[in-house]
C-alpha cells in the first residue's frame, strides 16, 4: 500500500484525502489540527509500512511488538525468495538486499559496493542488482551527470543509492527502537534515511523514476523528476532546518531556466515563496 492506501486502511476518509490533495493542489496549508493528524498517520506509516498483512496486524491490535514480528517473518520471506527465484545470483543478492540499510544510514546515502567485500564492482554485481530491482524488492535511484532532458542520456549508472520497497521493513531491519524514536517525533534518525525512503517509495509507487543529483560531492539534489520540459527538483528534509537548502539555491542561481518546479518536503505546514513550494511529507502521495 502507499500512504493514501494506508490513510484509507486506518479510517481515514476518502473526502479527507481529497481535501488534501486539494490542498497540495491549490498549494495551500491545512489547518493545524489537520496537519498533527495526518503527521501522526505519516509517523505510523513510517513505522507500520504497507505490506498489506502489517497492516492487518496493526489495525487488529496495534502493538508495535507484533507487528515487528510480522515484518521479520515477511524479510524472512524475501530472503527465502532470493535463495529459491534468484539462482547463481543468491549469494549476491542477499548480499546487496543486507547492505541497504546500512548504506542508507550514512550521510551521503550513496551505496558503495566496497562496502559489501573489496573486489565488489557494479560489472560483478549487476545481475543480482537487477533481479532485486525487477523483483519490486528495492529501488534503484541513478545519479545523473547534469540536469538536462532526456535523463536517460544523462545517467551515470556507476553512481547510484537504493531504496528498500517499504519503510516498515526498513524499521524493522535496523532493529534499534526506531520504531519509539519515531513515534516520539524522531523521524530525522539515521541521517534521515527513512523519510528519503518514504518520498522515493511513493514517487516509485506512483510510476515515477528515481534520479538524483550529485556534483562533484559539493552539490547533491536528492530527487529530479522530468514535468513539462523541466526538471521539477524534490528535496526531502526530516529535521527542523527545512529553509536551509544550499544545494537547491545554487541549482536555482546558475540553471533557472532548466527548472521548472522546486519542492521542499518537511514536517512542516505547507507554504510558498517565489522560488519554492514547501510540503508536508505526507503530501508526497500527490506528487
Amino acid at each position: 500500500m502507499d500512504f493514501e492506501e494506508f490513510l484509507w486502511a486506518r479510517g481515514v476518509s476518502e473526502l479527507a484525502v481529497e481535501t488534501l490533495r486539494e490542498a497540495f493542489l491549490n498549494q495551500s496549508p491545512v489547518t493545524s489540527f489537520v496537519h498533527e493528524q495526518m503527521m501522526k498517520h505519516y509517523r505510523e506509516y513510517l513505522i507500520v509500512g504497507g505490506m498489506p498483512e502489517v497492516v492487518v496486524t496493526y489495525n487488529n491490535n496495534p502493538d508495535f511488538a507484533a507487528t515487528l514480528l510480522q515484518q521479520r517473518k515477511i524479510i524472512q520471506s524475501y530472503r527465502d525468495d532470493i535463495s529459491k527465484y534468484a539462482a547463481e545470483q543468491k549469494t549476491k543478492a542477499k548480499r546487496f538486499f543486507d547492505a541497504i540499510p546500512s548504506e542508507l544510514s550514512k550521510q551521503k546515502k550513496r551505496f558503495i559496493l566496497k562496502n559489501m567485500e573489496q573486489t565488489a564492482s557494479m560489472q560483478k554485481y549487476e545481475d543480482a542488482a537487477l533481479w532485486l530491482d525487477d523483483a519490486g524488492v528495492a529501488y534503484f535511484c541513478y545519479n545523473l551527470h547534469s540536469l538536462a532532458l532526456p535523463f536517460e542520456q544523462e545517467e551515470n549508472r556507476s553512481l547510484f543509492k537504493v531504496y528498500l520497497l517499504d519503510t516498515g521493513l526498513l524499521c524493522a531491519l535496523w532493529n534499534d527502537n526506531t520504531q519509539l524514536k519515531v513515534m516520539q517525533g524522531e523521524i530525522d534518525i539515521n541521517e534521515g534515511a527513512l523519510t528519503e525512503n518514504f518520498v522515493a517509495a511513493e514517487l516509485r509507487k506512483h510510476g515515477r523514476k528515481l534520479h538524483y543529483y550529485n556534483r562533484k560531492s559539493r552539490q547533491e539534489l536528492d530527487f529530479l523528476l522530468a514535468e513539462n520540459n523541466k526538471v521539477t527538483i524534490v528535496e526531502v528534509k526530516s529535521g527542523d532546518e527545512y529553509q536551509r537548502h544550499a544545494s537547491v539555491d545554487t541549482a536555482l542561481r546558475e540553471q533557472p531556466e532548466k527548472i521548472g518546479k522546486v519542492m521542499v518536503m518537511s514536517k512542516f505546514n505547507l507554504e510558498k515563496t517565489e522560488n519554492i513550494l514547501y510540503v508536508p511529507l505526507y503530501m508526497a502521495a500527490f506528487i
